[in-house]
């Protein structure tokens, strides 16, 4: 039972220090980075990481993808970038609800003064690591006649 709860409660953890550390990054004081992680900490969020279930992944990598934007934005730096695709990629492989976020990032590049960063050709280089990552599960997909699709079909057909 242990390492039932240990892996959905370590992610939660780091999870916790991510939030922590955007609210810091993102110029907040003491105050707010705390005040970030005690709103992380109770409610929902608590007992999603405490249960073994997929959602802790998709959890930790929709807050570790921000936070690695976040540290791009303000650093420029493009190690950030392939980080960010890994993330995503990963992110891909818990749940596909993280497409919804990739298409959030990218409309929110394309609106803001960052859209410069479409010239990067190190974010294309990054989404290509990130597709090679993701390959073999849209290989299988593909393979299996898109069964999340027809999974999808019967969640709405009930």
């Amino acid at each position: 039972m242990f390492w039932i709860k240990f892996w959905p409660s370590l992610f939660g953890a780091i999870n916790t220090f991510l939030i922590c550390s955007m609210a810091m990054r993102m110029g907040g004081n003491k105050f707010a980075q705390f005040a970030a992680g005690i709103c992380l900490i109770i409610g929902g969020f608590l007992r999603v990481h405490y249960l073994f279930q997929p959602n802790f992944l998709e959890i930790f990598f929709w807050s570790l993808s921000a936070y690695l934007l976040i540290r791009y934005i303000n650093e420029q730096q493009n190690k950030y970038l392939y980080l960010l695709a890994v993330a995503l990629a990963l992110g891909w492989m818990s749940k596909y609800s993280i497409t919804f976020f990739i298409a959030g990032i990218l409309v929110g590049l394309l609106l803001t003064p960052l859209r410069k960063l479409f010239t990067n050709k190190h974010l294309y280089l990054a989404a290509l690591l990130a597709r090679l990552i993701i390959s073999p599960n849209i290989y299988w997909q593909y393979m299996h006649c898109w069964p999340v699709i027809s999974h999808m079909k019967k969640l709405i057909e009930e």
